[in-house]
């Protein structure tokens, strides 16, 4: 079982800078994002001692597009990356005690999309509360290649490189406060429930799916720049969850989204 604790910059899904003030104006946009993680990456035998330790890191540049009128918004998130992952696992855990440590690099690629709506369903003149609900999908994949023992193969393939891919596909609903501090500079906050069906396909194994239930917890501040230009940086939780078959994987991260707005 793996698992990684990263660090990234990330657009905040949903797009559009609003106010607590309501508007009847149609909007449309689309921004810039991107994702740098650089995280702690642990290997574990099933018995759950550690037996590999490495830093995972990946870039994953973006764009968002967004529309709406009103107390309606929808939006279309994607991004894609790829990186490196240098592991050392401990002598005798993958191969004979003799060879001692056995190292390995990893390409890692993810793929993130998204789409969704999000609906104002209550406005004061101090805040507005909203929901919002989609679709997402991830794609991440590993091919770990063996980079010292020149003679040694993987088990699972007969070669010196292995794969392991993970599909996540999961609609999600969730709940949001946007909350100006002055008339340019305010914060949000957002929680989504969402519902994981994950394939897996690993070199040497059946393939296998399983469900699980995750979500993500973010908390943002955004500045209105001027004449439709926005930033937004904050941080997010979150928990990608496959089911046993697949296990779980938790995230932090940091982001920044630069963004323009055109209202009419």
């Amino acid at each position: 079982m793996k698992k990684s604790l990263g660090i990234a910059l990330a657009a905040l899904a949903g797009g559009a800078l609003f106010s607590a003030a309501a508007s009847a104006q149609v909007v449309v946009g689309g921004g810039i994002e991107y994702w740098m993680t650089r995280s702690d990456y642990n290997v574990a035998d099933e018995a759950g001692n550690t037996v590999a330790k490495g830093t995972i890191k990946y870039d994953q540049p973006g764009l968002n597009l967004f529309g709406g009128k009103g107390d309606f918004i929808a939006f279309v998130n994607a991004r894609a990356g790829d990186g490196n992952l240098d592991l050392g696992y401990a002598a005798g855990s993958i191969a004979d005690a003799s060879l001692g440590e056995v190292t390995t690099r990893t390409r890692i690629t993810q793929e993130d999309r998204e789409i969704g709506l999000r609906w104002t369903a209550l406005r004061t003149e101090r805040m507005a509360a909203y929901l919002v609900a989609g679709y997402s999908w991830t794609d991440y994949e590993e091919e770990e290649t063996l980079t010292n023992n020149p003679g040694l193969v993987w088990n699972s393939t007969g070669t010196r490189t292995r794969r392991d891919a993970v599909k996540y596909r999961a609609p999600f609903i969730g709940v949001g406060s946007v909350t100006p501090l002055s008339e340019r500079f305010g914060v949000r906050f957002e929680a989504r429930l969402k519902f994981f069906d994950a394939e897996r396909e690993a070199s040497g194994r059946p393939e296998v799916s399983d469900n699980g239930v995750g979500g993500d917890i973010t908390s943002a501040a955004y500045l209105k720049a001027g004449n439709g230009w926005g930033l937004q940086l904050g941080g997010r939780f979150t928990h990608l969850d496959g089911g046993d078959a697949i296990s779980a994987v938790s995230r932090w991260s940091w982001f920044a989204v630069l963004d323009y707005e055109h209202r009419f």
